[in-house]
């Protein structure tokens, strides 16, 4: 509140009942520093989301069992420099003294799900006649429920399941896994789950079909991507930097992009809808977009040597490039190595056209993290 200083904040949280009680508690600090807060009740991250944007509050925060998500007036996370400024005046308790101005009550949001189920279901518009059946698994009971709304309003047939050991696909059925806040969707098939690669060219391709002359990517994405982006005389841009400035850029100039990369429930339904109306099964789709091979791994590495050994690599590689991690190409691949912005540790995300090449360059990247480390 201090930081950030919003005039409302909409607040929801999970559907535990310690989300629950944290959500007393946030909302008890933010009333005390004079904040409006309206209550968004159990609800998704995409769902607070759309009841931001439709209620255009300023602010906006998810409260989780073990966690508490701020979002901007964009509804994206928070920069690592607001972050930091955050810790800082918390360290320093370097704010107003509890209700030292006005107090407002506490106002409903009231039933967000309607409008974002309606929303969502609305994105369907093939033949539900001609939809495959969908496997949904998702470990949240209330996102289930979600899904199930949505799926019904707009004709199509779901199987939801909570267990993974139920969600064994049967033929022709599409498979689509739903994180725990319901961010991101990963689609699979009876012949198996879409690489990571895949799964952002899916999203790539359905933005081109809807019309997008500009993917808005961030830098770890695939590569494909701009190569899928030429053959419908658009472009591919990669934004370098923490995903708080992609989760921005997506948000100012491309709603739709917004929600195939940060609204599971939605970009499955874009998903099945295009699908549905090229009359394409996801094994046919693989068979029409560019062919890739990525690698990715972690490594430990001291967090205090994290600029030094960024910089050695840049120096190291012709045409590498520096921005949320160091980035270089070679002639049959590229490579990104990124540190974590939480742990000690590096990320390696190494792509080729030739799995064996995308093995051989992850591997290189590897060996040269640990030789730097110890040096």
């Amino acid at each position: 509140a201090a930081v950030l200083k919003p005039q409302e904040l909409l607040l929801g949280c999970g559907p535990s009942t310690v989300a629950g009680a944290l959500w007393h508690a946030v909302a008890a600090g933010a009333m005390a520093q004079g904040v409006q807060i309206i209550d968004a009740g159990v609800c998704t991250l995409p769902q607070l989301r759309h009841a931001q944007a439709s209620l255009r509050t300023d602010g906006a925060a998810w409260v989780g069992d073990d966690r508490l998500i701020p979002l901007n007036e964009n509804g994206a996370r928070l920069s690592a420099r607001q972050q930091r400024a955050i810790a800082t005046l918390n360290a320093r308790q370097d704010y107003s003294g509890p209700f030292s101005g006005l107090t407002r009550p506490i106002l409903s949001a009231g039933a967000t799900e309607i409008a974002y189920i309606a929303d969502a279901a609305a994105i369907f518009e093939a033949d539900p006649q001609k939809a495959p059946k969908v496997a949904m698994h998702a470990q949240s009971p209330h996102l289930l429920s979600l899904a199930e709304r949505a799926f019904a309003r707009a004709g199509l047939t779901l199987r939801a399941g909570w267990e993974d050991d139920m969600m064994e696909l049967a033929p022709g059925e599409l498979g689509v896994w739903l994180d725990d806040r319901g961010e991101a969707a990963a689609f699979s098939d009876e012949d198996g789950a879409l690489s990571e690669a895949q799964q952002q060219l899916l999203r790539s391709w359905i933005a081109l079909e809807y019309g997008e002359r500009e993917l808005l990517l961030h830098v770890s994405a695939t590569r494909a991507a701009a190569e899928l982006a030429e053959r419908y005389h658009a472009r591919a841009t990669y934004i370098a930097g923490e995903r708080s400035v992609w989760m921005n850029a997506l948000a100012e100039q491309s709603p739709l992009q917004f929600a195939l990369w940060f609204d599971g429930l939605r970009s499955a339904l874009y998903a099945l809808s295009l699908l549905t109306e090229k009359g394409l099964t996801l094994a046919a789709w693989r068979e029409i977009v560019p062919r890739i091979h990525r690698r990715s791994r972690i490594v430990d590495v001291p967090s205090s040597e994290t600029g030094r050994i960024l910089h050695a690599f840049a120096e190291r590689e012709k045409n590498a490039e520096l921005g949320g991690g160091v980035r270089f190409c070679r002639d049959d691949g590229w490579a990104w190595i990124c540190p974590d912005e939480q742990r000690s540790e590096f990320r390696i995300v190494t792509e080729s056209a030739s799995a064996e090449f995308a093995r051989e360059l992850c591997d290189f990247c590897e060996r040269e993290l640990k030789t730097m480390s110890q040096k």
